[in-house]
């Protein structure tokens, strides 16, 4: 249910936007480390609007971030992707960017001066891939892969359990060796 775009729920009406909704739904996962629903006094918290009104009152956009991920600072990088994840989980569909944008986006943080940085950890931004999760998807640092780990959170592409995590280079000992 925490995927799932308020519009849809109400109207019944499935687009482009409906998924943009999901996906900014897992992104929100992945950066705070929390289910998309959970529980307070009983009462259902939806991942979504959590994310919307801490961004909203101007909170310290750190403390948002899994402190398991143990982020020591704050980049530009790190606000676009508050941004551009914010707009996705936005209430109103048409607000919401097309995978396109979003593609666009991604390819902007995940640059610097030099163009295009390969194979960064999709998690903190910070560190090249190295680690390959059993399942085999292969897009995190060590120490965001051991963090998922911990939380028992599964990867976040296919939801499979986090039981092996396997250290290397991405082309060399991911790619090459296949």
């Amino acid at each position: 249910m925490g995927y799932t775009c308020p519009h849809y729920i109400e109207t019944g009406n499935a687009s482009e936007a409906t998924d943009i909704y999901a996906l900014g739904i897992i992104l929100i996962e992945l950066i705070t480390g929390k289910k998309p629903v959970s529980t307070q006094s009983g009462r259902p918290i939806y991942l979504g609007k959590y994310f919307r009104e801490f961004v909203k009152n101007g909170e310290p956009i750190l403390n948002i971030f899994d402190p398991m991920l143990e982020l020591k600072l704050f980049t530009d990088k790190h606000q676009e992707l508050i941004d551009l994840v914010n707009k996705c989980v936005d209430t109103l569909p048409q607000n919401r960017p097309t995978a396109s944008e979003i593609e666009k986006k991604f390819d902007k943080i995940l640059s610097n001066e030099k163009g295009p940085i390969q194979r960064v950890c999709v998690v903190c931004f910070e560190a090249p891939t190295n680690a390959r999760l059993q399942c085999g998807h292969a897009a995190f640092c060590h120490p965001c892969a051991l963090s998922m780990q911990k939380r028992g959170s599964g990867c976040p592409f296919c939801r499979a359990a986090i039981v092996d995590i396997v250290q290397g280079e991405f082309l060399k000992t991911f790619v090459e060796s296949v």
